[in-house]
């Protein structure tokens, strides 16, 4: 009987040795396995905003980050972090494991997470300036490193003489504090995959190029408030070219003195500059800010209408106007209720 009582312990023991080996295996492999799965230093990786845990899973594993995406589900349950997933703009090194990962994107408030943010509309001097009060970088060599024709052909692979317009705005989270030469790096490559193959097709069947829809998104994201006027103003550009009209964009006039953005005088409206639209033809020589893809799209799809002008109305929308006449008499009505 003893004997028997002895096999049974014994038994219980040995069977709650295997148990604990097999969980700690499991804890090992669901958190702990780290998942060499990429030669590059960073990775960059988008999760967008309003995906599900599985979703972002799905994101996560065909980008190559995680070996499993049951395995990373798993753990994010256990973690309870399912609804603390962040969207963003993530880089990610390689041989990481699940926790670390999960660690990433759940933790916004992290002291060894650098987030940094560019909004749109920002030109490389601002953005620069932006660097160097928040984030203590370097904002000469940003600046430098965002003119140097030859960086940007021979690394960026880019024909152009700077990257106004190239550097795309988003938040950027990083594991330790980035160089100038990587954030860059990540602005234009996430600026690269909006302009798909398909896309790039539509684009030169408009009889455009990457660099006249850039060029024309900064001067819509330099007027546009609202979202749903940037195609209607992209139209109206686009339907005054078309006339061979002077552009008269103020975000040009902007770009081309030296002091701005601030308020515009009738004297500003003469600067010298290729980029002043009320002197030259066409379209400036390239983009006036760094616009977001809303402003991109709309100056791939404008709005068909016959409207040649606007103006804004106090409210941060905008009046628009089939002739001069009509413009004129929506000025003098606005100029009226502001008094």
């Amino acid at each position: 009987m003893r004997r028997k009582k002895s096999k049974l312990k014994l038994f219980f023991i040995s069977f709650f040795i295997i148990l604990l080996f097999l969980l700690l295996g499991f804890i090992y492999i669901t958190f702990y396995l780290s998942y060499t799965s990429h030669s590059d230093k960073l990775k960059v990786v988008t999760i967008p905003k309003n995906l599900n845990l599985r979703e972002i899973s799905h994101v996560l594993y065909e980008n190559d980050i995680i070996r499993n995406e049951t395995l990373f589900i798993l753990a994010t349950k256990i973690l309870n972090l399912e609804n603390k997933l962040y969207p963003g703009t993530y880089t990610f090194k390689n041989n990481l494991y699940n926790y670390d990962v999960l660690k990433l994107i759940s933790s916004g408030e992290e002291t060894s997470i650098i987030k940094v943010t560019i909004r749109e509309g920002l030109t490389i001097k601002q953005i620069a300036s932006l660097l160097k009060n928040k984030y203590n970088m370097d904002s000469s060599k940003f600046v430098n490193l965002a003119t140097d024709e030859k960086y940007i052909k021979n690394t960026l692979k880019l024909n152009v003489n700077n990257l106004e317009g190239y550097l795309f705005p988003n938040t950027y989270i990083f594991y330790e504090k980035p160089d100038e030469d990587d954030l860059i790096r990540l602005m234009v490559s996430e600026l690269k995959k909006i302009f798909t193959d398909s896309l790039v097709e539509v684009i030169h069947s408009k009889k455009l190029n990457i660099h006249k829809v850039l060029t024309m998104a900064s001067i819509v994201e330099g007027e546009a408030k609202i979202d749903d006027e940037r195609s209607i103003i992209a139209g109206v550009y686009y339907n005054r070219l078309k006339k061979g009209m002077l552009l008269e964009a103020d975000p040009t006039v902007q770009y081309s003195i030296s002091d701005g953005p601030r308020r515009l005088f009738y004297k500003d409206y003469k600067t010298i500059s290729p980029y002043n639209t009320y002197l030259h033809p066409g379209l400036p020589p390239g983009p006036v800010n760094n616009p977001g893809k809303k402003s991109i799209m709309a100056a791939i799809n404008p709005s068909k209408h016959s409207f040649l002008y606007f103006i804004a109305d106090g409210t941060g929308k905008h009046i628009f106007s089939n002739s001069y006449q009509q413009h004129i008499f929506v000025k003098r009505k606005i100029r009226r209720n502001n008094k």
